[in-house]
């Protein structure tokens, strides 16, 4: 009997070793996804882009992504805070302060969003749901990868589409009318729910069927150009694989799923920006070509 209870007793003192091991990894994970984080973080990164913008008064472009924007430590001069152009002097104001870089905010908002993620949505589906949510999430992650290598072919960006842009602009056409008559229908039955609900409806019925007047009746100077249907044509492929994707999400986070989606297109775009973003190369190495995003 003793020897029973002296087994089960080191049992439950393990797990609950285990579990605080768990419960301690959870906490620390928690604390990198706080809200607060991400609010000191986009204050940060809105004050280095005001502080990038007053540097652009001395250095070019170039020079103040280098410096500022694709930089883990940011020195930043005093003498920026005195634009010449605004606060004319002769000589510079001497000092310098250090200041996060973007890469640093970038990253530390990337664990956040991530931490986030992970603590505070959970699964809903199971079984056949969940293994089918995963799959068509990950053939939506597959086509939006191969829009995004094919628009840094050699002809992606530049490519036409396998039909005419006119054909394209007659289904861009027809697309917006179909939308605006799903807005209304929605924004008909939004009489029960709340004010704002109902006035943001039908200010999104008044744009779209604006622009959509606009597309059918306006003629030829209605039509964007080539160009521009380009971009459409772009767009819509990213746009395509984002709702198949969108569709496994939310079979795997129910409700959630369009705000996981929303926040992996933002984690992608720091990812592709600290990437493919404008490096200085070291002495004697040409610059590379390659794609920016």
């Amino acid at each position: 009997m003793s020897a029973g209870t002296w087994s089960n007793e080191s049992a439950i003192g393990a797990r609950s070793r285990v579990k605080g091991e768990v419960s301690l990894a959870y906490v620390l994970l928690r604390a990198m996804g706080s809200l607060k984080i991400t609010v000191t973080m986009f204050g940060l990164g809105i004050l280095l882009l005001f502080l990038g913008t007053l540097a652009q008064d001395q250095q070019n472009l170039a020079e103040v992504k280098r410096l500022y924007f694709n930089a883990w430590l940011a020195v930043i001069p005093l003498d920026v805070l005195a634009p010449i152009t605004i606060f004319p002097h002769a000589d510079p104001i001497p000092g310098k302060f250090p200041f996060p870089g973007g890469a640093t905010i970038g990253l530390i908002m990337l664990v956040n969003l991530i931490a986030a993620k992970t603590t505070r949505f959970s699964v809903h589906a199971k079984g056949a749901k969940l293994a089918s949510g995963v799959l068509v999430s990950l053939v939506g992650a597959a086509i939006i990868t191969a829009v995004i290598i094919s628009g840094h072919a050699a002809d992606g960006l530049q490519g036409a589409p396998p039909i005419s842009y006119d054909t394209l602009w007659s289904l861009l056409r027809a697309g917006f009318a179909i939308a605006t008559l799903v807005l209304v229908a929605y924004a008909v039955q939004t009489r029960k729910m709340p004010k704002l609900t109902r006035i943001l409806s039908w200010i999104g019925v008044t744009i779209l069927l604006s622009l959509s007047l606009v597309m059918i009746f306006g003629g030829s100077s209605a039509r964007l150009n080539d160009p521009g249907m380009r971009i459409v044509w772009q767009l819509l492929q990213a746009g395509i694989a984002s709702a198949v994707c969108l569709v496994g999400l939310i079979m795997v986070f129910g409700v959630r799923g369009g705000n996981v989606l929303i926040h992996a297109g933002v984690g992608l775009m720091m990812v592709g920006q600290f990437v493919f973003g404008d490096r200085r190369p070291g002495p004697g190495v040409a610059t590379p070509v390659g794609p920016v995003v």
